[in-house]
């Protein structure tokens, strides 16, 4: 998380922030801290990089991050709802945004439909009720 904090401060230096664990980057398992050089050649990268949904060995799943990320949005409406709140800017790693986007977005895409640069976004319109985001642009 500690490029997320680097990035919101730079962005919004006078606003408070809370830090959501739920946030965090997936957990890559034996992929974690290689590099593509490292990793591109090995019989568990390809398995994992070929395959549909997309398992790591020792690492977090798929539906385990979709999972993870759809609490996260649930605590962020109850907040925003309990506190009377209709702007918010979530800074979340770039996985954490394709799939949020994947899963939530109005319409067809794939998580590389929501690639996104470092310190770069989207701005979103979120829809409590449905659990919904339409991307109004990049950010």
């Amino acid at each position: 998380m500690r490029r997320c904090i680097e990035t919101v401060t730079t962005i919004f230096p006078d606003m408070s922030y809370t830090i959501l664990d739920e946030l965090k980057e997936r957990d890559f398992g034996i992929f974690e801290g290689k590099s593509y050089d490292e990793l591109q050649n090995t019989e568990e990268y390809q398995a994992f990089i070929n395959s549909e949904d997309r398992e790591i060995v020792g690492g977090e799943s798929k539906v385990d991050l979709f999972n993870r990320i759809k609490e996260c949005l649930e605590i962020i409406i109850a907040d925003l709802s309990d506190n009377n709140i209709e702007n918010i800017a979530i800074v979340t790693h770039g996985g954490v945004i394709m799939h949020m986007l994947a899963k939530y977005h109005r319409g067809d895409g794939t998580i590389y439909d929501y690639t996104v640069e470092n310190g770069k976004g989207f701005l979103v319109k979120f829809f409590p009720e449905t659990m919904e985001m339409q991307v109004i642009k990049s950010i």
